[in-house]
Protein backbone atom coordinates (compact mmCIF):
# COMPACT_ATOMS: atom_id res chain seq x y z
CA UNK A 1 0.00 0.00 0.00
CA UNK A 2 1.68 3.26 -0.58
CA UNK A 3 0.41 6.11 1.59
CA UNK A 4 1.13 9.40 0.29
CA UNK A 5 -0.15 11.53 3.77
CA UNK A 6 2.00 12.07 6.72
CA UNK A 7 1.95 9.94 9.83
CA UNK A 8 -0.78 11.66 12.58
CA UNK A 9 0.97 12.54 15.91
CA UNK A 10 1.40 14.93 18.55
CA UNK A 11 4.15 16.44 19.95
CA UNK A 12 4.41 18.44 23.02
CA UNK A 13 7.09 20.65 24.28
CA UNK A 14 7.63 22.92 27.38
CA UNK A 15 8.50 26.73 26.07
CA UNK A 16 10.35 29.11 27.78
CA UNK A 17 9.83 32.62 26.66
CA UNK A 18 11.56 35.58 28.37
CA UNK A 19 10.19 39.34 27.69
CA UNK A 20 13.29 41.90 27.09
CA UNK A 21 12.81 45.26 26.66
CA UNK A 22 15.46 47.28 25.67
CA UNK A 23 17.81 44.13 26.45
CA UNK A 24 16.39 43.95 30.24
CA UNK A 25 14.65 40.59 31.01
CA UNK A 26 11.07 41.95 32.23
CA UNK A 27 9.98 38.49 33.16
CA UNK A 28 10.15 34.64 32.00
CA UNK A 29 6.63 32.29 31.25
CA UNK A 30 6.67 29.20 30.47
CA UNK A 31 4.15 27.47 28.42
CA UNK A 32 3.36 23.71 26.95
CA UNK A 33 2.93 23.95 23.35
CA UNK A 34 1.09 21.04 22.11
CA UNK A 35 1.16 20.51 17.80
CA UNK A 36 -0.91 18.16 16.53
CA UNK A 37 -1.47 16.48 12.70
CA UNK A 38 -4.06 14.38 12.19
CA UNK A 39 -4.40 11.85 9.48
CA UNK A 40 -5.61 14.04 7.01
CA UNK A 41 -2.63 16.06 7.36
CA UNK A 42 -4.72 19.05 9.35
CA UNK A 43 -2.78 20.97 11.63
CA UNK A 44 -4.13 22.26 14.94
CA UNK A 45 -2.18 23.59 18.17
CA UNK A 46 -2.79 23.92 21.92
CA UNK A 47 -1.10 25.84 24.15
CA UNK A 48 -1.42 25.98 28.14
CA UNK A 49 -4.44 23.80 27.93
CA UNK A 50 -6.12 26.37 24.85
CA UNK A 51 -6.85 25.83 21.32
CA UNK A 52 -4.67 28.20 19.53
CA UNK A 53 -3.84 29.08 15.40
CA UNK A 54 -0.57 26.63 14.44
CA UNK A 55 1.05 29.58 13.22
CA UNK A 56 0.49 31.89 15.93
CA UNK A 57 1.92 28.45 18.52
CA UNK A 58 5.03 28.05 16.23
CA UNK A 59 5.58 31.68 16.36
CA UNK A 60 5.91 31.25 19.93
CA UNK A 61 8.09 28.67 20.15
CA UNK A 62 10.57 30.27 17.43
CA UNK A 63 10.73 33.01 19.68
CA UNK A 64 11.31 30.93 23.42
CA UNK A 65 15.18 31.05 24.59
CA UNK A 66 14.52 27.32 25.88
CA UNK A 67 12.70 24.41 24.32
CA UNK A 68 11.99 20.73 25.93
CA UNK A 69 10.47 18.01 23.82
CA UNK A 70 7.86 16.49 26.36
CA UNK A 71 6.51 13.90 24.72
CA UNK A 72 6.11 12.63 21.08
CA UNK A 73 3.18 10.51 20.15
CA UNK A 74 2.69 8.76 16.35
CA UNK A 75 -0.96 7.89 16.30
CA UNK A 76 -2.19 4.44 14.64
CA UNK A 77 -3.09 4.42 10.94
CA UNK A 78 -7.21 4.00 11.05
CA UNK A 79 -8.18 0.76 10.81
CA UNK A 80 -9.85 -0.38 7.23
CA UNK A 81 -13.35 -1.23 6.70
CA UNK A 82 -12.69 -4.38 5.58
CA UNK A 83 -14.72 -7.31 3.47
CA UNK A 84 -18.02 -6.53 4.68
CA UNK A 85 -18.01 -3.11 4.89
CA UNK A 86 -16.63 -2.89 1.25
CA UNK A 87 -19.38 -5.27 -0.21
CA UNK A 88 -21.96 -3.13 1.38
CA UNK A 89 -20.37 0.15 -0.59
CA UNK A 90 -20.05 -2.39 -3.86
CA UNK A 91 -23.76 -2.75 -3.53
CA UNK A 92 -24.91 0.84 -2.90
CA UNK A 93 -22.44 2.05 -5.48
CA UNK A 94 -24.18 -0.63 -8.26
CA UNK A 95 -27.88 0.70 -7.17
CA UNK A 96 -27.11 4.00 -7.88
CA UNK A 97 -25.77 2.80 -11.05
CA UNK A 98 -22.00 3.50 -10.74
CA UNK A 99 -20.27 0.90 -12.78
CA UNK A 100 -16.70 1.59 -12.04
CA UNK A 101 -16.58 1.77 -8.03
CA UNK A 102 -12.40 1.79 -7.93
CA UNK A 103 -12.45 4.81 -10.36
CA UNK A 104 -15.10 6.78 -8.27
CA UNK A 105 -13.51 6.28 -5.29
CA UNK A 106 -9.96 7.26 -6.89
CA UNK A 107 -11.60 10.47 -8.10
CA UNK A 108 -12.96 11.54 -5.22
CA UNK A 109 -10.22 10.75 -2.74
CA UNK A 110 -7.40 11.69 -5.08
CA UNK A 111 -5.30 8.54 -5.30
CA UNK A 112 -5.67 5.38 -6.98
CA UNK A 113 -7.90 2.65 -5.65
CA UNK A 114 -7.49 -0.79 -5.80
CA UNK A 115 -9.75 -2.52 -2.88
CA UNK A 116 -12.55 -0.70 -1.50
CA UNK A 117 -12.25 -2.92 1.53
CA UNK A 118 -8.81 -1.15 2.20
CA UNK A 119 -10.28 1.91 2.78
CA UNK A 120 -10.65 3.49 6.11
CA UNK A 121 -14.27 4.35 7.37
CA UNK A 122 -13.84 8.22 6.85
CA UNK A 123 -13.00 7.41 3.36
CA UNK A 124 -15.89 4.85 2.64
CA UNK A 125 -18.14 7.54 3.91
CA UNK A 126 -16.52 10.13 1.91
CA UNK A 127 -17.24 8.00 -1.60
CA UNK A 128 -20.89 7.45 0.33
CA UNK A 129 -21.21 10.70 0.34
CA UNK A 130 -19.84 11.40 -3.07
CA UNK A 131 -21.65 9.20 -4.92
CA UNK A 132 -25.28 10.03 -3.39
CA UNK A 133 -24.72 14.00 -3.75
CA UNK A 134 -23.62 13.50 -7.72
CA UNK A 135 -27.29 12.29 -8.34
CA UNK A 136 -28.86 14.58 -6.07
CA UNK A 137 -29.97 12.14 -3.06
CA UNK A 138 -29.59 13.13 0.47
CA UNK A 139 -30.10 9.78 2.05
CA UNK A 140 -29.38 6.03 1.91
CA UNK A 141 -31.34 3.79 -0.24
CA UNK A 142 -33.73 1.67 1.05
CA UNK A 143 -32.39 -2.37 1.10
Amino acid sequence: MNITTPRAKTITYKARVADVEYGVIRSVTTHFVTLARDHSGNLSAIVDGENMNFVEASRLLDRASQVEKIEEVILPAPAPIGNPAAHQLHRTLGRLGYRNHYALASEVLGRTVTSLAALTAEDAATVRSYAFGQLGLETELAA
